[in-house]
């Protein structure tokens, strides 16, 4: 069930945000409880811990980029929420550009009893953002913050599998690196893991998938190999990797999902194999 603030908990965060202390342009706070105030913006607007329904641990767990949280919807499908690349002290600059008269929109507001919904565009580097905010009706409390345009930063294919982050290790003898992330379901059981070696020597990077059933590795299905020019520092193309475009490998595991997937020669044994 849906937790939102209530009209007492709206009240103590309005008092508390008279303190002088969040009066300072853009100073935040570290929080760890559900009321306590992060930030307030030059426009008044109060960005509050929250919880998973509402406030600023709400929108960070949907669409935060470094957010791998599966949302399972009502019909048994899963959402695929956009993501933003936000740091949490740019929170208050942007949405003070969305938090305008002219942005207010109300044929897009299921709650208008509720919530004011403002959207608008964000310019940086060339590039529009079109995001969304939505506050808590005449208290500028911070409901809810993302971005409406889908081609920035979220998932090409949308898996009923949330990813996980990277591990790796590095030989000193060979200089090969491999690096391993897995897929998991929405009960945390590893269902795919990719795999990837990258050996300097051979000048190539290997693109694997082990296949897990029964939460055990059955096989891995050799997918591709690229040809790499320079040797890549460990560290960096860890963090490369961990938001790297992966669609490749994510459409493969969809149709291993639908049990639609034709695996090459010399994987005939596991011809059997039904996701589960």
């Amino acid at each position: 069930m849906e937790e939102l603030f209530t009209s007492k908990e709206i009240s103590a965060i309005l008092m508390e945000a008279t303190n002088p202390v969040y009066q300072l342009d853009y100073l935040w706070h570290p929080t760890f409880s559900k009321l306590q105030i992060y930030s307030i913006s030059k426009k008044g607007l109060i960005f509050i811990h929250g919880n998973k329904d509402t406030g600023m641990k709400h929108f960070e767990e949907r669409h935060s980029i470094t957010s791998r949280k599966l949302y399972e919807k009502e019909d048994g499908k899963f959402d695929n929420p956009t993501k933003f690349i936000l740091a949490p002290i740019e929170y208050a600059k942007v949405a003070d550009i969305i938090y305008t008269p002219s942005n207010l929109v109300v044929e897009k507001n299921n709650r208008p009893e509720l919530f004011d919904v403002y959207d608008g565009d964000y310019h940086k580097e060339g590039k529009t953002y079109r995001y969304r905010l939505i506050v808590y009706k005449y208290t500028g409390i911070v409901h809810t913050f993302f971005l409406t345009n889908r081609k920035f930063f979220t998932k090409k294919e949308q898996l009923p599998l949330r990813q996980g982050w990277l591990s790796s290790k590095y030989n000193i003898m060979t200089c090969v690196s491999e690096y391993r992330f897995n897929y998991s379901n929405i009960s945390d059981e590893i269902k795919f893991k990719v795999l990837l070696i990258s050996n300097p020597f051979r000048k190539e990077e290997l693109w694997g998938l082990e296949v897990y059933k029964d939460n055990e590795p059955f096989f891995t299905h050799i997918i591709k190999k690229d040809p790499i020019s320079l040797q890549h520092d460990t560290a960096i193309r860890m963090m490369q990797l961990d938001f790297q475009d992966v669609s490749f490998i994510e459409i493969i595991i969809k149709e291993i999902i639908k049990n639609k997937y034709d695996f090459q020669d010399g994987y005939g044994s596991y011809w059997f194999y039904e996701y589960e």
